[in-house]
Protein backbone atom coordinates (compact mmCIF):
# COMPACT_ATOMS: atom_id res chain seq x y z
CA UNK A 1 0.00 0.00 0.00
CA UNK A 2 1.41 3.77 -1.06
CA UNK A 3 -0.65 7.05 0.49
CA UNK A 4 -0.14 10.86 -0.36
CA UNK A 5 -1.68 13.85 0.08
CA UNK A 6 -1.09 16.91 -1.60
CA UNK A 7 -2.29 20.97 -0.88
CA UNK A 8 -0.36 22.26 -3.32
CA UNK A 9 -2.85 24.00 -6.31
CA UNK A 10 -3.30 22.95 -9.87
CA UNK A 11 -5.69 25.21 -12.34
CA UNK A 12 -7.43 22.96 -15.21
CA UNK A 13 -7.57 23.80 -18.53
CA UNK A 14 -8.22 22.00 -22.08
CA UNK A 15 -5.26 20.20 -21.93
CA UNK A 16 -4.58 17.51 -19.54
CA UNK A 17 -2.67 18.31 -16.41
CA UNK A 18 -1.61 17.04 -12.55
CA UNK A 19 -1.77 18.17 -9.29
CA UNK A 20 1.75 18.57 -8.48
CA UNK A 21 2.98 16.12 -5.47
CA UNK A 22 -0.23 14.29 -5.75
CA UNK A 23 1.60 10.95 -6.73
CA UNK A 24 2.23 7.73 -5.50
CA UNK A 25 4.18 5.34 -6.21
CA UNK A 26 3.91 1.68 -5.61
CA UNK A 27 6.69 -1.54 -5.96
CA UNK A 28 5.04 -4.88 -6.46
CA UNK A 29 6.15 -8.27 -6.04
CA UNK A 30 4.09 -10.14 -8.70
CA UNK A 31 1.23 -9.76 -10.98
CA UNK A 32 -1.71 -7.99 -9.78
CA UNK A 33 -3.93 -5.39 -9.52
CA UNK A 34 -3.37 -2.06 -8.34
CA UNK A 35 -6.28 -0.18 -6.89
CA UNK A 36 -6.19 3.57 -6.33
CA UNK A 37 -8.91 6.12 -4.04
CA UNK A 38 -8.46 9.41 -4.67
CA UNK A 39 -10.72 12.12 -2.69
CA UNK A 40 -10.60 15.20 -4.60
CA UNK A 41 -11.31 18.67 -3.54
CA UNK A 42 -12.27 21.57 -6.23
CA UNK A 43 -13.02 25.28 -6.29
CA UNK A 44 -14.94 26.01 -9.40
CA UNK A 45 -15.46 29.89 -9.95
CA UNK A 46 -18.78 29.54 -12.43
CA UNK A 47 -20.08 32.46 -13.89
CA UNK A 48 -23.97 32.58 -14.89
CA UNK A 49 -24.64 31.89 -18.08
CA UNK A 50 -21.53 29.68 -18.70
CA UNK A 51 -21.39 26.10 -18.54
CA UNK A 52 -18.44 24.23 -16.18
CA UNK A 53 -17.40 20.75 -16.98
CA UNK A 54 -14.16 18.98 -15.93
CA UNK A 55 -13.22 15.79 -15.19
CA UNK A 56 -10.70 14.42 -12.68
CA UNK A 57 -8.98 10.83 -13.21
CA UNK A 58 -5.36 8.70 -12.43
CA UNK A 59 -2.93 8.96 -15.26
CA UNK A 60 0.47 6.95 -15.64
CA UNK A 61 2.01 9.98 -16.23
CA UNK A 62 1.30 13.41 -15.09
CA UNK A 63 -0.01 13.93 -18.87
CA UNK A 64 -1.96 11.27 -19.28
CA UNK A 65 -5.67 11.63 -19.08
CA UNK A 66 -6.30 8.09 -21.14
CA UNK A 67 -8.62 7.67 -18.03
CA UNK A 68 -11.11 10.22 -18.81
CA UNK A 69 -14.42 7.73 -19.29
CA UNK A 70 -13.44 6.56 -15.51
CA UNK A 71 -12.83 10.10 -14.02
CA UNK A 72 -14.88 12.19 -11.99
CA UNK A 73 -16.99 14.45 -14.22
CA UNK A 74 -18.46 17.56 -12.50
CA UNK A 75 -20.49 19.82 -14.20
CA UNK A 76 -22.15 23.35 -12.99
CA UNK A 77 -25.68 24.65 -15.42
CA UNK A 78 -25.37 27.98 -16.96
CA UNK A 79 -28.38 28.43 -14.97
CA UNK A 80 -26.88 28.59 -11.81
CA UNK A 81 -26.09 32.05 -10.38
CA UNK A 82 -22.36 33.79 -10.22
CA UNK A 83 -20.76 32.62 -6.96
CA UNK A 84 -17.42 30.40 -5.74
CA UNK A 85 -18.39 26.61 -5.46
CA UNK A 86 -16.37 24.13 -3.12
CA UNK A 87 -17.07 20.56 -4.99
CA UNK A 88 -15.84 17.00 -3.20
CA UNK A 89 -15.64 13.42 -4.75
CA UNK A 90 -14.43 10.15 -5.07
CA UNK A 91 -12.45 9.21 -8.34
CA UNK A 92 -11.73 5.37 -8.60
CA UNK A 93 -9.28 3.33 -10.66
CA UNK A 94 -7.80 0.06 -11.26
CA UNK A 95 -4.77 -1.02 -13.29
CA UNK A 96 -3.33 -4.23 -14.41
CA UNK A 97 0.46 -4.49 -13.40
CA UNK A 98 3.12 -6.81 -13.30
CA UNK A 99 6.95 -6.60 -10.81
CA UNK A 100 8.54 -3.35 -10.33
CA UNK A 101 7.69 0.23 -9.35
CA UNK A 102 4.48 1.79 -10.74
CA UNK A 103 4.19 5.72 -10.30
CA UNK A 104 0.37 7.18 -10.97
CA UNK A 105 -0.75 11.12 -11.06
CA UNK A 106 -3.81 12.96 -10.18
CA UNK A 107 -4.69 14.40 -13.55
CA UNK A 108 -7.68 16.47 -14.75
CA UNK A 109 -9.10 18.95 -17.75
CA UNK A 110 -11.58 21.10 -18.36
CA UNK A 111 -13.97 19.97 -20.53
CA UNK A 112 -16.07 23.67 -20.83
CA UNK A 113 -15.31 26.69 -22.62
CA UNK A 114 -14.43 29.37 -21.25
CA UNK A 115 -11.63 27.25 -19.60
CA UNK A 116 -9.50 28.01 -16.41
CA UNK A 117 -12.44 28.21 -13.81
CA UNK A 118 -11.51 24.69 -11.89
CA UNK A 119 -8.75 24.31 -9.69
CA UNK A 120 -7.40 21.53 -7.89
CA UNK A 121 -6.86 22.48 -4.49
CA UNK A 122 -6.07 18.87 -2.01
CA UNK A 123 -6.22 15.70 -2.51
CA UNK A 124 -5.53 12.30 -0.66
CA UNK A 125 -4.82 9.09 -2.72
CA UNK A 126 -4.40 5.61 -1.49
CA UNK A 127 -2.90 2.87 -3.66
CA UNK A 128 -3.44 -0.83 -3.07
CA UNK A 129 -2.12 -4.16 -4.88
CA UNK A 130 -3.88 -7.40 -5.27
CA UNK A 131 -1.52 -10.26 -6.55
CA UNK A 132 -3.09 -12.40 -8.98
CA UNK A 133 -4.46 -15.98 -7.25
Amino acid sequence: MATNRSSDTVTLMQNCRSQPNATVTLVVPTNGTIVLTSQVTAIVFHVNGNVDMWTVMHGNAPTDCSGLFDGWVGYVSGSQPTEGLTVTATVVSYYRAGPGAHTFYLTGLENSAPPNTVMITRSKTVAVFYPDS
